[in-house]
């Protein structure tokens, strides 16, 4: 019977851990899709030549500069790049989720705010894995941006660039795929760490008993508002 038992939980774990991989990349490749026409605006914007002596910016005003890329691309210029932005955003974002709630445990987050701090520890932990697990991508995708304007681009693709930067850099171990990723994480860490920090105690917050009770009891809500939040019980959040 412990064995079993044993077994149960472990099959049980490797569940959970796909959910939190499978609904990670899933929010993640959405969400970047969803922005991939600004994503590709910006690059345009930051990469364009503005020398005194170079033709007038081509992209300037966001509205104008979409509609351009339409006329020119079609609505598959907005998508330019967006394979690589999903390819980097989908492994980072379920790395991310599941690292955070395998890290809750770990730091005894609750669901209280009392465990703001230990929230914001665990966040921060997960932002250090997803940026360790994916920078070499991430090395990737902005090295491709930068070429994209370019006659004669270096890389040729995703996988043409690993093989060129492992061969020209170094190799694996001259740790070339993992130039700066200490500012990064440095920047990631405390960015991730107080999203989930601030996200989950608010949201501890806004749906504990006493709230519900101070909201009806000041009529801040109609009353079918009222009906409604009052039938889900505090503890499903």
């Amino acid at each position: 019977m412990p064995v079993s038992a044993s077994a149960n939980g472990t099959q049980s774990n490797v569940r959970d851990t796909l959910k939190y991989l499978v609904s990670g990349a899933a929010a993640g490749a959405v969400s970047r899709t969803s922005v991939s026409p600004l994503e590709r605006l910006k690059i345009l914007l930051q990469i364009q030549g503005a020398s005194v002596n170079s033709a007038p910016a081509k992209y300037t005003k966001i509205l104008p500069s979409l509609s351009l890329i339409h006329r020119e691309e079609g609505y598959r210029g907005f998508f330019k790049g967006n394979g690589t932005n999903v390819l980097r955003i989908m492994p980072y974002m379920a790395v991310q989720f599941a690292a955070y709630e395998k890290f809750k445990p770990v730091f005894n987050v609750t669901s209280g705010p009392e465990s703001a701090g230990r929230r914001l520890i665990a966040g921060a932990c997960a932002g250090v894995c997803s940026v360790s697990a994916t920078y070499p991508l991430d090395l990737v995708r902005t090295r491709l941006s930068v070429q994209m304007e370019s006659e004669n681009p270096k890389y040729k693709s995703i996988g043409h660039a690993f093989r060129t930067i492992l061969k020209e850099e170094g190799g694996f171990m001259s740790g070339c795929l993992y130039r700066g990723i200490t500012p990064s994480i440095m920047g990631i860490a405390p960015y991730v760490g107080l999203n989930f920090a601030v996200y989950e105690t608010l949201k501890s917050k806004f749906y504990s008993k006493a709230g519900q009770r101070l909201w009806q009891n000041h009529a801040l809500l109609p009353y079918p508002l009222e009906l409604i939040i009052s039938s889900y019980p505090s503890s499903r959040y």
